[in-house]
Order: C-alpha cells, then structure tokens, then sequence
C-alpha cells in the first residue's frame, strides 16, 4: 500500500486513487521470495529492486485480472507463440 500511496503522489493522482479498496482493479506481483536470488532475506525490498528477475514472478494482476498464475501465462499458450515464433525464424532462414 506504500508503494501504491507513493506512486500516487509521483505521478501527481488525487490522494487515495491508487489505494487497494474492495470491488477495485488492482495491478500487483507475487515474487518467490524463496528464490536463490533473493537471499539473503535482510531487506526484502532491496531483493526484488535489485535482483529480482521475471522468472521470480508468480503471479501477475492487471486491472483485478490475473494474467500470470504459478508462472504460467493465463490469457495465452506461450508453447503456441514459441512454436510459432521458430517457423517464423525458419522461414526467415530458408
């Protein structure tokens, strides 16, 4: 909620517009905080800052709908795009 509070005054929104409240969308992350690359656990905010990667996202939520649930997509099929991309590539090379 800090966070939220803060980007509300950074980008110069009415007070409270970026606050999580019941029935409102929400953007938010779920880090594995039990990652190799977040220890040591000294200052956990630090360690999504700094060394936090994608592959350390679980869970993604953009306007209250998740989009990324235990590391796995949602709304596509990330083995179709990738089959996809490599006959692009392929095509691309021939």
């Amino acid at each position: 909620i800090a966070s939220s509070t803060t980007r509300s005054r950074t980008v110069g929104t009415p007070s409270g517009l970026c606050l999580w409240v019941p029935g409102r969308p929400a953007d938010l992350i779920v880090v594995d905080a039990t990652a190799a690359a977040m220890t040591p656990e000294i200052d956990p905010v630090a360690n999504v800052v700094y060394t936090a990667t994608g592959s350390n996202v679980l869970y993604t939520v953009v306007n209250g709908e998740i989009l990324l649930a235990d590391g796995l997509l949602t709304r596509l099929d990330e083995r179709a795009i990738i089959q996809e991309a490599k006959q692009r590539l392929q095509h691309l090379f021939a």
